[in-house]
């Protein structure tokens, strides 16, 4: 990667970073605790430039957690649902 690319993985993570700031926000908005927020939580890029933060609450800190936890774990592979089921067993004439 040359340095005249850099500005373009610089721009990308400061998107990224702006959009999870903002799911945050909306998650805590949709879901706001009954004693409010008592946390604050902060991004900041590699480089040391601080984004952003957004007041949290610990009930949806811990839902980011579990989702987090969940994608870390692999694809979830869901069983059949229960019941009958068709099958083929030869060609209709």
């Amino acid at each position: 990667m040359s340095g005249g690319e850099q500005w373009v993985f610089d721009m990308l993570d400061e998107r990224a970073a702006n959009a999870f700031l903002k799911a945050v926000a909306d998650l805590v908005a949709a879901h706001p605790h009954p004693l409010g927020a008592s946390m604050r939580l902060s991004v900041s890029l590699a480089s040391g430039e601080t984004v952003g933060s957004v007041p949290v609450d610990p009930t949806n800190l811990a839902d980011l957690g579990f989702y987090a936890t969940r994608r870390a774990a692999g694809p979830i592979v869901e069983p059949p649902p229960p019941g009958r089921h068709l099958r083929l067993v030869g060609e209709a004439s």
